[in-house]
């Protein structure tokens, strides 16, 4: 966030410094809290986006808000919804990404020996964020992701939707690469 937003919400959210802070922290709880219940994997990421949206708005038009609590909350279902839909977006990629496996061949030494060909061929970024996303299981699978997106220096939403793009791009070269291990065996 930055400074002259900052400014902008912290005299959006009460008169004095200690007033507005206490309110600035008070609206990130309640933000947080509202993201846990609807069970969001990172509450305070999205609290925090959620609190940047209001900055950039406050700073640009303060007077178009009357209540910042009732603006962050609407502001809030938004950011809940765009969460939602990454979640699906993932989901279905991950599903795809299994059904095809099945689909394209059951012998799994072509399939792995395919995939590391394309993991090869891709830039080494690329690969090795594949790789590295996926290192860790269960639990332990979601602090390793936020962790690595902060290694990174960007957001878990950053970090989701490169990984979407490095698995379409990674899909796409393992079906080719099954394709033509397909066509040479009929020939």
């Amino acid at each position: 966030m930055q400074e002259g937003s900052l400014s902008a919400l912290l005299n959006l959210l009460g008169d004095g410094p200690e007033s507005s802070g206490t309110a600035y922290g008070s609206l990130h709880q309640r933000l947080t809290r509202y993201f846990r219940i609807n069970a969001c994997a990172d509450p305070e990421q999205l609290s925090d986006e959620v609190l940047n949206r209001l900055a950039k708005i406050a700073a640009s038009d303060a007077a178009s808000i009357a209540s910042p609590t009732a603006f962050a909350l609407g502001i809030a279902r938004h950011v809940l919804q765009e969460n939602i839909r990454a979640e699906l977006r993932e989901v279905e990629a991950g599903r795809s990404w299994q059904s095809s496996r099945k689909i394209a061949d059951p012998d799994e030494e072509i399939v792995l020996q395919a995939i590391d060909v394309c993991l090869a061929d891709m830039p080494a970024a690329k690969s090795d964020l594949l790789r590295t996303y996926y290192e860790s299981i269960g639990k332990q699978k979601i602090e390793h992701h936020r962790q690595l997106a902060k290694r990174l220096g960007i957001s878990i939403n950053t970090l989701r939707n490169r990984l979407m793009r490095a698995r379409r791009e990674l899909d796409a070269c393992v079906r080719k690469q099954l394709s033509d291990v397909s066509s040479k065996n009929r020939t």
